[in-house]
């Protein structure tokens, strides 16, 4: 679109490109129509305008002939940028599915990943209360273990006071 100078259509939304291209179809119709008319009435010229006009009939066909082939090729140049226009809106009709497709895809990798995390997370939680607990264990574990030693000890300096008191009798 922009090479044929329609770069502000280009940028436009794709329903406005569609109601311009058909605007533009509508234009090129409504042109066709007068030089179908004339173009049948050249080839099927009545009789009797014929006998009548014999001559004046070569001549007005030579003279409507330049304005003629001048629309001519006006219509196939417009035909051929309504033709890249409606390629181009087709194309561009298609990039957005695709960019949906690829923010769904993207979208769904995204969510994957925030469930991952969440799962992390739960682990991780788990993980710290299980270990929470465990050393609390492991603390309780270590304070009786104390209280043995401290009582072990204690029956070892009164067995030794013992071994002393029965030592000197």
């Amino acid at each position: 679109m922009c090479q044929e100078g329609l770069s502000r259509l280009a940028l436009s939304s794709p329903r406005k490109q569609t109601a311009c291209s058909l605007g533009e179809r509508r234009t090129l119709t409504e042109a066709l129509e007068p030089v179908d008319c004339t173009l049948e009435y050249g080839r099927h010229p009545s009789s009797s305008l014929q006998k009548e006009f014999p001559q004046h009939q070569g001549d007005d066909q030579n003279k409507d002939a330049v304005p003629q082939d001048r629309l001519l090729r006006e219509v196939a140049c417009r035909a051929q940028k309504l033709e890249a226009l409606l390629e181009e809106i087709h194309r561009g009709a298609q990039e957005p599915r695709e960019e949906e497709r690829e923010q769904r895809k993207l979208g769904d990798a995204l969510e994957n990943a925030r469930l991952e995390i969440e799962k992390l997370k739960d682990n991780l939680t788990k993980l710290k209360e299980s270990g929470t607990t465990d050393l609390q264990k492991a603390k309780e574990h270590n304070q009786r273990l104390d209280e043995e030693i401290l009582a072990l000890r204690n029956r070892v300096r009164s067995l030794d006071s013992e071994k002393k008191v029965l030592g000197e009798m």
